[in-house]
């Protein structure tokens, strides 16, 4: 019983003596890390320690400068905005005009083509009316040239007979 109670405790002393290796092996990574970061930082310590005064006031005024670029720069821009919004203003309001007289110029040619074709209609009755009124003429000169006609031939008879009738007399 003692020899299964000893070699319990073995086991137990062997687990936890895995623990503890694993443990101080955790313990060690920590503490190497620890020492790198250490390191680094002391690092930038002396990089900010060899930065002199008279470098921060240079980086100051290349700020300072940058900065007042910027805001140049934004007055600039403002500026700009407000030129291409009164250039803006002025082309639409051009575009109106422009519109509005187009639509007048294509109003009035609309109602020079009304008025034409109205014209044109009227022109075309009269031309027919004028037409009618023509053929009724040469109707009417048709027959006044058929009595004329038909007048000369019984008058040019007459005529014949009497002046063979007068050319008698005299002859006579």
């Amino acid at each position: 019983k003692n020899i299964v109670t000893i070699d319990g405790n073995s086991a137990k002393i062997a687990e936890e003596k895995e623990r503890e290796m694993g443990l101080v092996a955790t313990l060690q990574e920590r503490k190497e890390r620890t020492l790198q970061e250490i390191e680094r930082a002391k690092a930038e310590i002396v990089q900010l320690k060899a930065v002199s005064l008279s470098d921060v006031v240079g980086l100051e005024r290349v700020y300072d400068t940058i900065l007042r670029e910027i805001t140049e720069l934004r007055d600039v821009r403002a500026q700009l905005r407000t030129d291409i919004s009164v250039q803006t203003n002025l082309i639409d309001r051009y575009l109106e005009i422009k519109t509005s007289d187009s639509e007048n110029l294509v109003e009035g040619w609309r109602r020079e083509l009304e008025a034409f074709e109205q014209s044109s209609a009227e022109t075309s009755t009269r031309l027919e009316e004028e037409n009618a009124e023509i053929q009724e003429l040469q109707k009417i000169l048709g027959s006044i040239i058929s009595q004329r006609s038909r007048l000369q031939a019984a008058s040019s008879g007459s005529t014949a007979a009497r002046s063979r009738s007068w050319t008698g007399r005299w002859r006579g």
